[in-house]
């Protein structure tokens, strides 16, 4: 009591005004104002006024209620609608509310933009699945799924679709609006337009594969040959040499086939090279459908295949040696029609290298040559017995010249098995005598031993008609 009015308001204004309505219209206003305490504090109060008598005078009524709380709280809110307005006018990104059920409740402008809509009308109302690609329905229904589940944010994109039904790709950051309990009760995404983006990371993908495929396909060709899609020479002894250090770990049979096709020169002069290369690849196919899967099949060279059989005794190897050559005298060849192999065959022994193995191998086919072609040979067992070590020419040589001494070999069909063995005597056929044996010792070893591959390269010269 005893306290003048006036000074309860903060504002005199507010007062002023509050007289005025009383004075023009009468009882009954309201007015929110900000009033202060005795002590300085400020309040805001909603006060209501009227007039009444007192004393014989008329006279001015007025209630105060406090509700600064609800005022703060208001003004709070209001201020966070304020900065919530100068976000949506401001980012670049597009800014969407939906209900639960996914209807849009509001987007803002860049929203609009991005989808090709101008009007916020075109889209309130709509499901947000409407904004998809078709084919991205069932993964943007998940998408809102675990938002309201309360699942962790997440970042998603999708191929959206614009109000022309074209496609772009929109990244999307979802979340869900919580009341006190934590249940969801509004959607809101963030968006943007990343197509330019995507794009560029699907054309580095594309580049990316095609690198993979270029590079699978340079290391498909270095292991293989060009022509008939074997394995090549190099690879294969890549590969040999592996098994070769598996055996002498774990011990296990292991052998190796060495063949070439008879007279393919004639082949070649009769038919043509490119009938020759069909001939190649047929052979080749047949082998790859005849060995087992297990067995490792290459082009040596030329005309010239090896198998290497893992897990197979030298019986066994023969067995199968004579299979693929009766598999491919019976196949009619394109172009040039039936044609032979000849093959050697010889099995790993205890101190073999990877030479003194194909020496045995090599002087195997080279005595199926001798013998008419078409035909499988073994090793030699005097070859099996010394265990790898090389063996001398002198009994293979000695054979031969007497043969050649005593016209066995004219028995052959057309002298051919004299003509080979020729090669090694020294002999053109035609009455004239090349420089006799001792003068080729550079050919032999000086053990003796008949060198590597020299077998095959007399065969390789009588096919070339090399004298």
């Amino acid at each position: 009591m005893g306290t003048y009015v006036p000074d309860f308001y903060v504002r005199q204004e507010d007062r002023f005004r509050l007289v005025e309505k009383l004075s023009s219209e009468g009882d009954g206003h309201r007015m929110e104002v900000q009033m202060q305490r005795r002590d300085g504090t400020r309040f805001w109060a909603y006060v209501s006024a009227g007039l009444s008598t007192f004393g014989g005078e008329e006279v001015s009524v007025s209630a105060f209620s406090d509700f600064t709380p609800r005022k703060l709280a208001e003004d709070a809110l209001r201020a966070s609608e304020e900065r919530f307005r100068a976000i949506l006018h401001t980012s670049p990104d597009g800014i969407s509310m939906a209900e639960l059920d996914g209807r849009l409740a509001f987007m803002s402008a860049p929203g609009l933009r991005q989808l090709g809509y101008e009007h916020p009308e075109e889209v309130i109302g709509r499901s947000v699945l409407d904004m998809v690609a078709p084919h991205e329905t069932a993964r943007a229904t998940r998408y809102l799924s675990d938002i309201i589940r309360g699942h962790a944010r997440r970042t998603e994109v999708f191929q959206a679709r614009r109000a022309d039904d074209t496609l772009f790709w929109l990244e999307s950051n979802g979340d869900a609006l919580r009341d006190a309990q934590g249940l969801a009760t509004d959607l809101i995404f963030v968006t943007r337009d990343v197509t330019e983006r995507i794009e560029k990371e699907l054309e580095m993908d594309e580049i990316r594969r095609q690198l993979e495929t270029t590079n699978a396909e340079l290391e498909r060709m270095a292991r293989t040959d060009g022509l008939t899609g074997c394995w090549n020479r190099r690879h294969f002894e890549e590969r040999i040499r592996l098994q070769l250090a598996r055996a002498r770990r774990h011990g296990g049979a292991l052998s190796l086939v060495l063949f070439d096709i008879d007279h393919f020169k004639a082949i070649n002069d009769q038919h043509g090279h490119g009938v020759g290369d069909q001939v190649l690849c047929e052979l080749a196919s047949l082998m790859r459908g005849s060995i087992r899967g297990s067995d490792l099949f290459s082009r040596w060279g030329g005309e010239e295949f090896a198998i290497l059989a893992p897990g197979t005794p030298l019986n066994d190897a023969l067995g199968l040696a004579e299979k693929l050559r009766a598999a491919i005298e019976a196949h009619d060849f394109a172009g040039a029609g039936r044609v032979t192999i000849s093959i050697g065959v010889a099995q790993l022994r205890a101190g073999d290298d990877l030479d003194s193995w194909f020496r045995r191998a090599d002087l195997a086919l080279y005595r199926a040559k001798l013998g008419g072609r078409n035909r499988v040979e073994g090793e030699d067992e005097a070859e099996a017995d010394a265990g790898g070590s090389p063996p001398t020419c002198a009994t293979l040589v000695d054979g031969i010249l007497e043969r050649h001494q005593q016209g066995e070999a004219d028995e052959g069909p057309g002298g051919e098995d004299r003509q080979q063995e020729a090669v090694i005597l020294g002999d053109d056929l035609n009455g004239q005598r090349t420089p006799p044996l001792a003068e080729h010792e550079m050919r032999v070893g000086e053990d003796g031993a008949l060198p590597e591959h020299f077998a095959q390269q007399a065969e390789r010269d009588q096919d070339q008609g090399k004298p």
